[in-house]
């Protein structure tokens, strides 16, 4: 026996033997209803609790708070909007609506009723809660967490804290107040009585803006130092958009600079009255075509951005219909400013963009960057607005706006800045940006696998981690979304304190901190999935470990070098039934090309018994062979791996590489061969296999059935089966030719339809229908704005025709996924009662029955 065989048959025995004197159970669909979903909330400031979630299909949703370091427990039933208070409160509101505050130590709680918002200021120690009364307004409370009340504040109807929690703006009985949270003081800033709809704070907390139903006081600004008011009226200005038709402008935000001294107003004019037309006017030459150009009516009903000088008192515009969008600079004293359509008519989704900085004090603009990309990851803009990065001509440059000097950061490694694995037409995929340093000094970028640190003035580029060598992608941890409460993120990636990365490799994953000084230091790197990390200041962490067969664990760790502890096992009713395994197998298509696939072992696995084994299909999906998976009726499209595995089926997700013009061949040689390494090692029946695939993959199932007979049914959700059809569509969705699929995008035409034809007519699955004698089950929804229900119709026609067993499913309700329960459940049943049928000797259901009227 060989090594890799020997290995096999280990890894299967080790998974596959029962606990001693334990009987496992036969998962049934009733079954369903006891497995939740775990969500990690929070950590709090020094990681002494963690706040996580239990979600049930059925609703029972549970908000638990557990102490890391004795495992204590606290369920909240139905809680939301859960928020720890320094670190020993927990602030939640329940199912009745009431707000409770619970000490954590003691287990003291405080009920507040009719609260309609709340939240945390002044660093944990005070709990901010507005009132909720029929006329919308109720009194603002400032109490501590000892429950004593600080102050009160009447008929309040809008409030906001400042960006250190320190101070609160709001509308006490229609007047503007400011509440110095430190000092417990209040202010009356503003004694006009005005309805207050926004307000906004300066990046610093120095001043704050706000918006009101007011005529002549539409938008406002108060600087707090200087304790001053200044006041936006839409009549005092000419050059102010329609002055006359004032009131039909909505003013949808309003941002502050960071000095203070401009304040951007987000305007909207009212909608154009559309008269009604007998003719449509379609022409070749137009930018637009005629339902894209009625869809948005020539930008009038995009926001525009105009700016307002307080001191001044003066304003500009910064957008306008000739340049509708914009991207604002840190600093705020330029913007640059672009129109979509100035590079149209073409024939990728979106054409090349010409980006102009404008100087937003003069309104003085110039071209800043000719013919390049939409795509937003291949620009970036500095923390502090000395810079702008973009990516041309496949390197990273960079542009000083100081200077008006552009440099090249990356020709210079003679490396590669797009992802690798990235093979559909059109543009490659940047890698993309992960942040800048302190004061700007340095912009970091990915390639595939690493970061590389490079000097804004093109002197050096250096790489921080040796991802490639070791086949391990390292991406930076965003603070905004995974912090604990009370930690800060402005964006800035500190080299020399460090920073967080997420590591994935090819089998394992886990989290890294990288620093200047230590270089990469692990804090977990395991054969398991690894995410969704919360950390702390003080170097607690917490995260999910997961495996295909281990439902996830809730996990917390100390220190770099601390074992990890296990706060809760989900799931833990997993262990009375019997369950599958996956792992990550190696095969080659029949050019030789390396790849790999996930296969997902049947409950109960028998080496000595043949199963039957269905294979989901999409591009790449082997990364998801260690995610676990719920057992459940609400699919978004009817197909579920542990519904499968636990039913006694194999579940194989193989890998996909495409030659550019031969997508539906390409999808075809690696799908049968990843079926073929199957067959050779596994106890899969050659004669009881399964393909699904939805969208793209639909697409992929729809082919493969026309040029092989390998598999004894199939199921195709929301594919295309036409693509000159198709090609010649316009999107029910974006209103824009679709095209653009085929030549630039996953489709890999490479070509148009005119000068590709024989490539088109070869890759339409409808070409080849009379082909198939796989039955084959089609699905979608009514809905669908990606795509039309109309491809699986001719699908189903074509084979209507040629009388090839076939039923097509049609959502009433549906998109381009299933989102109501109902139809999800329905769905979900009919793909496996297809697939029990033709694989599994299961008995025929009712509507497979044709109609006899």
């Amino acid at each position: 026996m060989s090594c890799k065989n020997i290995f096999h048959f280990l890894f299967v025995l080790i998974m596959t033997c029962p606990v001693t004197g334990q009987v496992k159970k036969q998962l049934t669909e009733d079954d369903y209803k006891l497995w939740s979903t775990m969500e990690l909330k929070q950590l709090s400031e020094k990681g002494s609790w963690v706040s996580y979630s239990l979600q049930y299909e059925n609703g029972s949703d549970t908000l638990f708070v557990k102490n890391t370091k004795t495992s204590k427990t606290l369920a909240f039933a139905g809680g939301t909007n859960g928020q720890f208070a320094t670190d020993d409160f927990f602030v939640v509101r329940i199912p009745n609506g009431d707000v409770l505050l619970t000490n954590l130590k003691n287990g003291m709680e405080r009920r507040y009723s009719k609260i309609s918002n709340y939240g945390i200021a002044l660093n944990g120690k005070l709990l901010i809660m507005l009132e909720s009364c029929e006329d919308r307004t109720g009194n603002l409370k400032v109490v501590d967490l000892d429950g004593a009340e600080i102050i009160i504040l009447p008929e309040v109807s809008l409030y906001s804290l400042n960006p250190e929690n320190t101070q609160l703006i709001c509308d006490s009985e229609r007047r503007l107040h400011l509440l110095d949270l430190k000092k417990i003081l209040s202010v009356s800033v503003d004694s006009t009585k005005r309805s207050y709809i926004s307000f906004t704070w300066q990046g610093n907390g120095s001043s704050f803006a706000w918006i009101a139903n007011d005529t002549l006081a539409r938008v406002g600004q108060y600087q707090i130092k200087e304790k001053k008011l200044y006041t936006f009226n839409c009549h005092n200005f000419d050059n102010f958009p329609i002055k006359s038709e004032s009131n039909s402008i909505s003013f949808g935000g309003v941002t502050i600079s960071d000095d203070g001294k401009r304040l951007f107003l987000s305007i909207k004019m009212g909608n154009p009255v559309v008269e009604p037309k007998r003719v449509e006017v379609w022409n070749t030459t137009d930018k637009m075509l005629y339902d894209h150009r009625a869809a948005f009516q020539d930008w009038k009903t995009i926001s525009k951005l105009a700016v307002w000088f307080p001191e001044e008192q003066k304003t500009g515009m910064i957008t306008n219909r000739e340049f509708p969008f914009y991207l604002l600079i840190p600093g705020q004293e330029y913007a640059l400013v672009y129109n979509p359509l100035e590079n149209e008519p073409q024939f990728d989704s979106d054409a090349l963009v010409n980006y102009y900085l404008k100087n937003i004090s003069s309104g003085q603009q110039e071209l800043l960057l000719a013919n390049h990309s939409s795509d937003m990851d291949k620009i970036g803009i500095s923390n502090t607005g000395k810079y702008i990065a973009y990516f041309k001509e496949k390197q990273w440059w960079v542009y000083d706006v100081s200077s008006g000097v552009h440099h090249d950061l990356t020709s210079r490694t003679g490396k590669r800045f797009t992802e690798e694995k990235y093979d559909r037409s059109g543009e490659e995929k940047v890698s993309g940006i992960a942040g800048w340093t302190d004061n700007d000094d340095e912009l970091i970028v990915y390639d595939t696998y690493d970061l590389w640190l490079l000097k804004p003035d093109g002197s050096r580029a250096l790489r921080l981690t040796t991802g490639r060598e070791q086949r391990i992608v390292y991406r930076v941890v965003s603070k905004s979304p995974y912090g604990a409460t009370g930690s800060t993120a402005n964006g800035v990636l500190h080299v020399n304190d460090g920073f967080l990365l997420q590591a994935v490799g090819h089998e394992k994953s886990g989290y890294f901190r990288w620093s200047a000084k230590n270089g990469l230091r692990k804090i977990v790197f395991e054969n398991n999935r690894i995410g969704w990390l919360k950390y702390t200041g003080n170097g607690a962490y917490c995260y999910i470990r997961e495996h295909y067969h281990l439902s996830p664990q809730l996990v917390f760790q100390s220190g770099n070098n601390n074992k990890p502890k296990v706060l809760y096992q989900s799931n833990p009713q997993q262990n009375k039934y019997n369950w599958g395994f996956s792992k990550l197998i190696n095969y080659e298509n029949s050019k030789g090309e390396p790849l790999n696939a996930a296969l997902f072992y049947p409950a109960g696995y028998e080496a000595d018994k043949s199963y039957p084994m269905v294979v989901h299909i999409y591009e790449r999906l082997s990364d998801l062979y260690n995610q676990y998976v719920n057992p459940t009726l609400f699919n978004t499209d009817g197909f579920n791996i542990s519904n499968f595995t636990t039913q006694g089926y194999f579940v194989l997700l193989p890998d996909i590489i495409y030659e550019h013009g031969e997508t539906g061949s390409s999808a075809l040689d690696c799908v049968v061969s990843a079926v073929d390494e199957v067959l050779e090692n596994e106890s899969v029946d050659s004669k009881r296999l399964g393909l699904f695939g939805h969208s793209f993959g639909g697409y992929e199932t729809n082919f493969i059935v026309t040029r092989t007979n390998k598999f004894a049914a199939a199921i195709s959700g929301a594919g295309i089966s036409d693509i000159v059809s198709s090609y010649l569509s316009v999107g029910r969705g974006n209103k824009k030719a679709d095209g653009w699929r085929y030549e630039f995008n996953q489709f890999r035409m490479g070509t148009s339809l005119f000068d590709g034809y024989q490539k088109y007519i070869k890759n339409s699955p409808i070409t080849f229908t009379g082909q198939v004698t796989t039955p084959l089950l089609l699905w979608c929804g009514r809905g669908d704005t990606s795509i039309p229900y109309t491809q699986s119709l001719e699908f189903h026609l074509a084979l209507r025709r040629l009388q090839k067993t076939n039923i097509f499913l049609l959502y009433e309700n549906g998109g381009h996924a299933i989102m109501q329960k109902e139809d999800q459940t329905d769905l979900t049943h009919r793909t496996q009662e297809w697939f029990d049928f033709y694989l599994d000797g299961g008995i025929q259901p009712n509507w497979f029955t044709p109609d006899r009227l």
